[in-house]
């Protein structure tokens, strides 16, 4: 992956902009994310959408991102 070759290791994203996305882009995005190398994707739970249905639109876009 080209964020362990520059950085060494696998590293993750956290952003709260997902939130303002309609719910079949949110796996887009995450399937975006994935390509460019991004080991795993964080969100709050504090506001927004329920946590595990969020979590679900994620994995669904993605084939390695740990959420």
């Amino acid at each position: 992956m080209a964020t362990q070759s520059v950085l060494g290791g696998n590293i993750g994203l956290w952003t709260g902009a997902r939130e303002a996305q309609p719910p079949t882009r949110v796996g887009e995005i995450c399937g975006e994310i994935d390509e460019l190398g991004y080991a795993s994707v964080w969100f709050g739970e504090s506001w927004g959408r329920e946590a595990f249905t969020h979590a679900m639109l994620m994995l669904a876009g993605s084939r390695r991102l740990v959420v």
